[in-house]
């Protein structure tokens, strides 16, 4: 009798243990998921001639926080930039051109963007000079080619 209610009470143990293990497994990709708070913007970058372009510079700006991100694409004109905070809105520019706005990206996304160099609208123009100053010296009177003629 001994025997038999160790054996039942080991098959007992057994069975509350791999009933537990499979539902604690069950509910990990939840709990993972949980606790997962960013996102991220992904995409490819192209040329204007539509082929991809290695080294352009990607610049996720925050629009709540003032927060700015940049990454290189690679070779094959791919960029990621992952760990944004959820939420937006997103700003995204490419070589220091805006490209889009993001209005939000929602937990655990990765907002796919395509981006192309050299096909956007021209936004902003800003011209640089410097100021100079000319001194002119007084010179001979202006005579005009009718003012010439009747002097003569």
């Amino acid at each position: 009798m001994k025997q038999s209610v160790a054996k039942l009470f080991a098959r007992n143990a057994l069975s509350i243990a791999i009933g537990s293990a499979a539902i604690g497994m069950g509910t990990m990709p939840m709990m993972v998921q949980a606790n997962q708070q960013t996102s991220a913007i992904v995409g490819q970058v192209y040329d204007a001639q539509g082929n991809p372009a290695a080294n352009a510079t990607v610049t996720v700006k925050d629009l709540r926080s003032g927060t700015t991100r940049s990454v290189n694409s690679n070779e094959a004109g791919a960029y990621s930039l992952r760990n944004l905070a959820v939420g937006g809105p997103y700003e995204v520019r490419v070589n220091g051109v805006k490209q889009a706005t993001i209005p939000s990206i929602s937990l655990g996304d990765s907002y796919s963007l395509p981006l192309q160099l050299g096909g956007g609208d021209i936004e902003e123009v800003m011209v640089l000079g410097k100021q100079m100053l000319m001194s002119v010296a007084p010179g001979p009177q202006r005579i005009s080619v009718w003012q010439s003629w009747k002097m003569q």
